[in-house]
Formats: structure tokens, sequence, C-alpha cells
């Protein structure tokens, strides 16, 4: 395929033959290429979205773990957010997550941000941040319409049962 040259693209003509095209069942995988030189390929269909997400050459994405890890992320801030009111009642504190297929990381790579890899942390959650390690009881994800936990072996505010429920769907990297 050729360069792109943007002047060149309707991307309103784009838009509405992607539409049209999306409109008939899918495979998964399923490809057309626009103007000769925009692939677009079929990846997963959901229709609660309302929108369509289109990856086109370009840079490769950022997959730096710390990203998930470091004292600015997301998950970070969620963390530590409720840190006073935790510590003040001694109360279990499950971090949920919801991605979908936007996002760059997978459970996999949560793992290794959460655990560190090679696991080397006798099972605690593995921040920069101590205050996560030692407030949250675990983290629940869930990714399209699969659930997966990774618990803080190292906090101690879950009774057994709910650490029976969760385990279910505890990850392990033997998994894959």
């Amino acid at each position: 395929m050729g360069a792109i040259e943007k002047d060149r693209i309707d991307f309103s003509a784009c838009k509405n033959f992607i539409k049209d095209w999306i409109s008939i069942s899918r495979a998964i995988h399923d490809k057309i290429v626009l103007f000769e030189v925009i692939e677009v390929e079929f990846v997963v269909f959901d229709h609660t979205l309302g929108h369509a997400c289109l990856s086109v050459g370009g840079s490769p994405i950022d997959r730096d773990l710390r990203r998930l890890s470091s004292e600015k992320s997301t998950l970070s801030v969620k963390g530590v957010k409720y840190n006073e009111i935790i510590e003040k009642r001694n109360i279990p504190y499950i971090i949920c997550i919801y991605i979908d297929f936007h996002a760059w990381f997978n459970k996999r790579e949560l793992y290794r941000a959460l655990y560190g890899f090679p696991h080397n942390k006798a099972n605690a959650l593995f921040y920069s941040s101590n205050q996560i390690m030692k407030n949250a009881s675990g983290i629940l994800l869930k990714q399209q319409d699969e659930y997966t936990y990774f618990h803080n072996f190292s906090n101690k505010r879950l009774n057994e049962d709910n650490i029976k429920f969760f385990s279910m769907w505890q990850y392990s990297m033997n998994e894959d």
C-alpha cells in the first residue's frame, strides 16, 4: 500500500462506506481497502459503543507498563482515593476496572504491572506506591464478558468467603 495523502481522502465518504460495510454481518478479520491506502479490519462488534474505531498506520502504541503502575496512572489515583476511609474503618477495597477492545493492555499485561515480572513480591500487589499495595484487597478486571481478579495476598481485609468467591476469577500467568 502506498502513502496516505490526506488531502485526497474524503473522510465523510469513508465513514459512510464503512457504515454500509459493517451494516452487513461480517466475520472477524474481514478487511476492505479504501483509496488503495487505508486498510480497515473488522475486529469486534459491540452495539453499545455507538462508534467505530479505526487504526491506520501511524506510530505504535506506547505499551510501557509504568503507565499502569506509576504514581500518576489512573489506576494508582483510584487506588489511593479512599485510603483514609479504608484505614479508618479497616474495610476491604477492591478496585474495579472495565476495559474494552480499545485498550492497549490485557489481563496478562495487567498481571505484570500489578505483581511484577518475574513475580517477586510474595503475592502482594506490586506498585511503586506502598499505599495502594497496603490498602487494595484486589483488582477486578472486566474485559468484554470476562472477569479476571488479581488478589493482594498481603492485604488481610477480605474474609475467607469473599476470597473464595473472587478466587474463581484469580489470574495466573500459567493460564496462557
